[in-house]
């Protein structure tokens, strides 16, 4: 009996745990890119994604990124993602991997790094009865403002949705029509 009550204490504190990452039945995940259109105006800057979870870091799963061609790679699908922008010169990839270690890099970012962009979602799950599959979300970013919106997005839609929603309702009603048919007679 001992044994049975422990097992099921310990099933009950680790299936919370182990369920965090499950998409729920019924949802599917959205493809999100996200892309910076005007990062080459700005030669004389670096800019790098910094994730948080929850507003604590978690480097393991949220690290810091250098945003090579303007595309913004996510990270943990919970991770809340901000844009950076620090001038070459003062920027050094060794001293962030230092304080990446150190988990310290947030206040380097702050002295150093000038935020662009905030709230940056890459991430979502719908239901699988919604027809949108992919979007892109474009950003042209000005030094002087924090963008929270993309300025453009673009939303691909899968539009077999709509053939087979609507091939069984068009076969409902000429089922219906026959049998209307059929006993009016």
């Amino acid at each position: 009996m001992n044994k049975i009550l422990t097992i099921f204490l310990l099933s009950m504190l680790i299936f919370p745990m182990v369920s965090a990452d499950v998409i729920i039945p019924g949802q599917s995940p959205i493809d999100i890119d996200n892309i910076i259109t005007n990062i080459e105006d700005f030669p004389d800057y670096v800019f790098i994604t910094v994730g948080s979870l929850m507003g604590e870091n978690h480097l393991g799963m949220c690290p810091p990124r250098l945003i090579e061609n303007g595309e913004i790679q996510g990270g943990y699908k919970f991770c809340e993602l901000s844009v950076y922008a620090i001038k070459k010169t003062d920027y050094d990839p060794s001293m962030i991997n230092e304080l990446v270690e150190l988990e310290d890099y947030k206040e380097y970012i702050n002295s150093y790094g000038k935020l662009v962009i905030k709230n940056i979602e890459h991430y979502r799950e719908e239901p699988d009865t919604n027809p949108i599959r992919h979007i892109t979300n474009h950003y042209e970013i000005d030094l002087n403002k924090v963008l929270e919106e993309p300025n453009k997005k673009e939303i691909e839609k899968n539009y077999l949705f709509y053939l087979y929603t609507i091939i069984p309702i068009i076969a409902l009603l000429i089922i219906i029509w026959i049998l209307i048919k059929k006993y009016k007679k």
